[in-house]
């Protein structure tokens, strides 16, 4: 039960790999906090996408497949702009890109508690290992 509750908790953690330059507002955003997250250039982001897929399908289709060739592209591209747009969102939580508005928000974390978090993230079962040595 615990490994199973571990892999639970665990399954939507985003690995740590660079190095903060600015202020840390949650170094492991989960997917709903990053897309909570977005602003107006994320949507604006998600928008450019989604009509270079439409106008790329548009184009490249002959006659009769034009309008079915665009619509799929104009998903494909909803798609990539989703996905563009959370990963944005992530790295401004995470202190990877400029956060000034997220640490106006939610405010930054210490340096201590971003570390003690890390560890905890990267440390399988440190809630049973810490059981054990009391």
């Amino acid at each position: 039960a615990i490994h199973g509750e571990y892999i639970y908790q665990n399954l939507f953690i985003m690995p740590i790999t660079h190095k903060p330059k600015y202020p840390v507002v949650n170094p492991t955003p989960t997917l709903r906090q990053s897309l909570y997250n977005m602003n107006f250039q994320d949507y604006l982001q998600i928008t450019a996408f989604t009509a270079a897929g439409y106008t790329w399908g548009w184009f490249q289709a002959r006659k009769p497949f034009k309008s079915a060739n665009s619509r799929f592209l104009m998903f494909i591209g909803l798609g990539a702009g989703l996905t563009y747009a959370q990963l944005g969102s992530s790295q401004r939580l995470m202190g990877l890109e400029p956060n000034a508005r997220e640490v106006q928000l939610y405010g930054a974390l210490s340096a201590e508690e971003v570390e003690r978090r890390q560890i905890r993230a990267s440390t399988p079962n440190i809630d049973l290992i810490d059981s054990e040595d009391s």
